[in-house]
């Protein structure tokens, strides 16, 4: 017993370390946080406040990491997280972060490090798509 709570807490430290190298933060990362779920008619749907529709339909720049969502070498639409796609899933606190759909105007390679994107923010509230946020039209800024 001894061994195992000894071995989960040195998992506990080296994910906790891990989510503190790897975590990003940008302001506009904060205001996509803010995301939240509203009681309306019975059922849960996504609530955007003020401060995130504001930013609906303007380009905005996001630092993220890419997490492709089909196989292959070059990528034209992929997920934007906060997280690595290597991070531990049962490390760090809160909930699952937020990840952004990204489609970009050309394909690039995988990149498995911290990458800068631009495009439109679109915002999704019909709970039919994969991801409540967008960016379209995107270009890869910085890698």
């Amino acid at each position: 017993m001894k061994k195992i709570l000894v071995a989960l807490v040195i998992f506990t430290c080296f994910c906790t370390a891990a989510f503190a190298q790897h975590n990003i933060t940008s302001p506009n990362w904060e205001i996509l946080a803010t995301k939240t779920y509203k009681l309306k008619e019975g059922r849960y749907s996504i609530y955007f406040p003020p401060e995130l529709k504001a930013l609906n339909a303007k380009v905005i720049d996001l630092p993220g990491y890419m997490v492709p969502i089909k196989a292959g070498r070059l990528h034209q639409e992929f997920m934007l997280s906060v997280l690595p796609i290597e991070q531990c899933p049962f490390c760090g606190q809160g909930d699952i972060p937020s990840m952004v759909q990204i489609k970009l105007d050309e394909p690039i390679e995988y990149i498995d490090h911290v990458i800068t994107i631009k495009g439109k923010l679109v915002l999704d509230e019909t709970d039919n798509s994969p991801a409540e946020f967008r960016l379209l039209n995107a270009k890869l800024v910085s890698k």
